[in-house]
């Protein structure tokens, strides 16, 4: 067999018997089309960073990748790698895909609280992302009703089933929809090439990758919503994870609307107590067994506030009261979490009566620092949504 005494012949070669492209090569390497060109054309040496991700991509025997890296440094003549076609380099990538992309997690944001409830909307959303005909999911609801924090739970579930990991874009901080291509090529990590347009770029990048991509706070934007149906066209394996106030209106766009959390029945509560299974633990909240049992927002304004306090007492009449600010807040997880934060000041009973006296928007005022400006207090999000209504209006005459 005649030996290949180039790098980038032997690397052409090698693509060619696995029947990928060029392009192909460039969105498994992370790097731009006009660099796998190059490559071949031996008019550039691979750094060992890309040589390595390249190694990858041509499904090179792990054994023998030292060997290729260096042949691509120019440290080692290329004859000495078996020819591009032989058997032991496999013609098609192993079943576990374990050397056709470095295996990731992606860039999914840590939880920094614990997850509650929303049992049934977990089971729904499993089995929509698992549907292969479902490729859009879009999580709709008002404001504060925890599409957030409900879609990243159900993206954490389902790490295993993508290979290429599943990757977070968070669009609130924009107020142009022209923007959102280039922020979701930043949360990707795309390469930058002047050579190589951004919307090609992107395409080039999501293309091979069997991933998901969860993109938070569309609602804004919605003039750039074709772009998402663009990256679906051209990336078969690619599933978009969305969150937004309203639909995007895309075709195959499969909604799923996030309602507010259960609200408990306060007869139901009075008669728990009356049974005598209202007794609470050393914590003073109500035994976990019990808390289990109730509807998902008062467990979430007991545990919240047994985070802020731990030496709060929360039985009888408090139990009752902490069960009508839920109700009294619709069961919304934005407003329930910044009420829960109040027992260093009030207890529940106290609250209740000042959300009665004064109103929602002048009590729960004070939320967690780290939290976006708009999810601080519930008035900033009536804020932002009444900014949405002007916004809208100014990119639908732009656009």
């Amino acid at each position: 067999m005649e030996l290949i005494h180039s790098f980038g012949l032997w690397v052409s070669q090698r693509r060619r018997a696995l029947r990928m492209t060029q392009h192909e090569v460039a969105g498994l390497v992370n790097c731009s089309v006009a660099l796998i060109r190059k490559i071949e054309a031996d008019e550039r040496h691979p750094s060992p960073q890309i040589a390595e991700l390249l190694a990858r991509a041509l499904h090179i025997a792990p054994d023998d990748v030292r060997a290729f890296v260096h042949a691509a440094r120019a440290e080692l003549a290329p004859d000495r790698l078996p020819a591009p076609e032989t058997s032991s380099y496999p013609a098609s990538p192993p079943t576990n895909n374990l050397f056709s992309y470095p295996r990731s997690r992606g860039n999914l944001p840590v939880a920094i609280s614990s997850f509650l409830g929303r049992v049934r909307e977990l089971t729904d959303l499993e089995q929509l992302l698992t549907r292969p005909e479902v490729r859009l999911l879009t999580l709709t609801g008002v404001g504060g009703s925890g599409k957030t924090r409900l879609a990243l739970q159900a993206a954490e579930a389902q790490l295993s089933t993508f290979p290429q990991g599943i990757w977070f874009v968070d669009l609130a901080p924009l107020n142009d929809p022209a923007q959102a291509l280039m922020t979701i090529m930043q949360s990707l990590g795309v390469a930058e090439d002047s050579n190589v347009p951004p919307r090609n770029r992107l395409i080039n990048w999501l293309r091979p990758r069997h991933m998901l991509l969860l993109i938070d706070n569309f609602e804004h934007l919605l003039a750039a919503a074709p772009l998402i149906s663009d990256d679906l066209q051209h990336a078969s394996k690619l599933r978009v994870l969305i969150t937004s106030r309203v639909p995007l209106h895309l075709q195959g766009e499969q909604e799923y609307l996030v309602l507010p959390l259960e609200l408990p029945q306060v007869t139901e509560i009075r008669g728990q107590q009356g049974e005598g299974s209202g007794i609470a633990d050393r914590a003073g909240l109500p035994d976990r067994g019990l808390q289990s049992a109730y509807p998902d927002a008062l467990r979430l304004f007991l545990t919240r506030s047994q985070e802020v306090r731990p030496d709060l007492t929360i039985s009888g009449d408090e139990l009752i009261a902490a069960a009508q600010i839920c109700i009294r807040l619709d069961g919304l997880p934005l407003a329930i979490e910044l009420a829960a934060a109040r027992p260093r000041m009030f207890s529940p009973t106290q609250l209740l009566k000042r959300l009665e006296s004064y109103g929602t928007l002048a009590m729960l005022t004070t939320g967690p620092r780290d939290l976006p400006a708009r999810q601080q207090t519930v008035r900033a999000t009536i804020a932002w949504s009444y900014h949405l209504l002007g916004l809208c209006c100014i990119i639908r005459n732009r656009w």
